[in-house]
């Protein structure tokens, strides 16, 4: 993720691997400095409506490896970060929690539709569009020798994204900011599986407009999720 704070569990939210980059520390120096606290903290009485949440949690790195890491509320991120001094740590800081400010003020003027809309929004850029991303870059890699320098990959990641978004699922212009629950759920589930698609045609050597035309299908018949009719969802075989 991106951005210094995001939501979930109808939270605002930050984590180690986040902080460990911005700060400029070794995140396993701040999972171990994440386990004492959390093991002090939990032996000790917190004042009524302060509650550092420290949440166990895994990410998976560029190799594929899963490595531990911990998602942290405003609580736990003022007990980590509270003893760190200097000009830069106390600029971080000052983001941070302008960044925690706007996005409570944000759930607070929410809706329990739109947190819900919020939520799959969220979710869908990391389990949806990011695999995508990762899927495409590694076909440019394959095909153009020269990756992200190649600026082809960039115009092939915008068509296939407008295809699937704005064309075929009859997503707004504006994507994910434009599109509603049920669209972003669609949203989500094709484009996870149209990434284990790409993936496919790499790994065995297929092109990349044989593996889009397959993940386009799939979004064809992923229509009627989008626009809400779910009794009607019919995947064709090999789509999956």
């Amino acid at each position: 993720m991106n951005s210094l704070v995001f939501f979930e569990n109808n939270q605002a939210l930050t984590t180690s691997l986040k902080i460990a980059e911005v700060f400029e520390k070794q995140h396993k120096d701040i999972l171990e400095k994440i386990r004492l606290l959390a093991a002090e903290i939990s032996a000790t009485k917190m004042e009524k409506g302060y509650s550092p949440q420290f949440l166990e949690d895994t990410y998976v790195d560029e190799r594929g490896k899963t490595y531990p890491m911990y998602l942290l509320n405003r609580d736990a991120f003022t007990e980590l970060v509270g003893n760190l001094n200097g000009q830069k740590a106390r600029e971080w800081k000052r983001k941070y929690f302008a960044a925690f400010n706007k996005m409570e003020d944000t759930l607070k003027k929410l809706g329990a539709d739109e947190v819900q809309r919020l939520q799959l929004r969220q979710v869908g850029k990391e389990i949806g569009r990011k695999p995508v991303t990762e899927a495409i870059h590694l076909l440019n890699q394959r095909d153009f020798k020269d990756g992200d320098k190649d600026p082809r990959g960039r115009k092939r990641y915008a068509a296939y994204t407008f295809k699937t978004q704005i064309k075929t699922l009859g997503i707004p212009k504006g994507g994910r900011d434009a599109a509603n629950g049920a669209q972003l759920a669609a949203l989500t589930l094709g484009e996870k599986n149209s990434a284990a698609i790409l993936n496919h045609a790499l790994e065995t050597g297929g092109s990349y407009l044989q593996a889009e035309a397959v993940a386009v299908n799939l979004f064809q018949q992923l229509r009627h999720l989008s626009d809400g009719h779910y009794s009607k969802l019919q995947l064709k075989e090999g789509t999956k």
